[in-house]
């Protein structure tokens, strides 16, 4: 994970933020049509990654695939 230079926060507190956080990651994609949607996932942080399970036939596993126009919140 690359924090960025002007972030208020230390790299130690968005490991602590990560590390403490309980609750789903909304990430957002295009759908086919080309709208924007929101999908709330359950995560779990692996070093750099977060992973979040879907299944494979889901619109956002469809989404992401289709292309890197995605974002997340916590």
């Amino acid at each position: 994970m690359q924090i960025a230079e002007d972030s208020p926060w230390s790299r130690e507190e968005v490991d602590a933020h990560f590390d403490g956080f309980e609750a789903p990651l909304r990430l957002s994609a295009t759908d086919a049509q080309g709208y924007p949607r929101v999908c709330s996932l359950w995560f779990r942080r692996d070093g750099d990654r977060l992973l979040c399970a879907t299944p494979s036939d889901a619109w956002i596993a469809q989404a992401l695939a289709r292309g890197p126009r995605d974002g997340f919140e916590l």
